[in-house]
């Protein structure tokens, strides 16, 4: 309970996705339409009422149970290393504004919408690649999480290109790029506050 009460955003986002995704499976269908709606939208929906209405959303949105299930598992861990280094309140502006770059992203890059967490699970991955102090000796097991994450990443892009599936590749380098940006940031901020206490 102590370790869950500094990682409130990681917990409510992963709450309201799961309830979201429920609902979507017991009520009269607005989110299933509101979800094929996104997908349908095309770059010249960029702006409109619609796209502003779906925009976060369609970051929620999950097309099956495998689908929420796997984006929740890798958002889990990630997220809560990235809220308890960085905050609640940083948590928070950085899954809103991941959710809003990478569905941009996705809608303009690839031609149309598309739902799911990824872009937001990637781009914790981005943030954990600069910030999250990785080491095969001292920290073993996020190491291998991330790295095997990035090699998802490589596939993902590899299945569109070969095979033609439809992975949100743009989504996901967006909130990769997103990520790496928020942890160089974060990080040269932390290294210059030391050396201004010195001088």
């Amino acid at each position: 309970m102590k370790f869950a009460s500094r990682i409130p955003v990681t917990i409510a986002f992963v709450t309201v996705t799961i309830v979201v995704f429920v609902c979507s499976r017991i009520d009269d269908g607005s989110i299933l339409r509101a979800q094929e709606m996104w997908r349908s939208l095309t770059p010249t929906a960029f702006g409109t009422p619609a796209f502003w209405l779906l925009l976060l959303p369609s970051a929620i949105f999950h097309s099956g149970p495998w689908h929420l299930v796997t984006n929740m598992f890798a958002f889990m861990p990630l997220a809560a290393v990235f809220e308890t280094r960085e905050g609640s309140l940083h948590a928070c502006v950085f899954v809103i504004l991941n959710a809003a770059a990478c569905s941009a992203a996705q809608l303009l890059f690839a031609g149309h919408g598309d739902i799911g967490s990824s872009g937001i699970v990637f781009g914790v991955v981005g943030w954990v690649l600069i910030a999250g102090r990785l080491s095969w000796k001292h920290q073993l097991l996020l190491t291998m999480f991330v790295t095997l994450l990035l090699l998802w990443f490589l596939y993902c892009f590899i299945a569109n290109h070969m095979f033609g599936s439809g992975y949100g590749t743009a989504s996901h380098a967006a909130g990769l790029l997103l990520g790496i940006s928020w942890g160089s940031v974060t990080t040269r901020t932390r290294e210059r506050q030391p050396s201004r206490a010195a001088g």
